[in-house]
């Protein structure tokens, strides 16, 4: 089922939904945070999982500052 974004609540930073649904690439090259086959337990943002190509868990978040 979906959910607004605003449906749960913020991290400390204000923002909305940082884990789940795919784990984000970073500039490091490994990937970051569950996804949305990941065990319980891995779905924190501390999670590593190992990039070596394309694949259904792993995806980017884009971030602009408005200010």
């Amino acid at each position: 089922m979906t959910a607004p974004a605003t449906a749960y609540q913020p991290n400390e930073f204000n923002l909305y939904n940082m884990s789940g649904n795919a784990a984000e690439l970073t500039a490091d090259g490994v990937a970051m945070g569950g996804h949305w086959n990941s065990t319980g337990y891995d779905i924190r943002i501390t999670s590593e999982i190992p990039f070596e190509k394309p694949n259904p868990f792993v995806g980017f978040r884009p971030i602009i500052d408005l200010n």
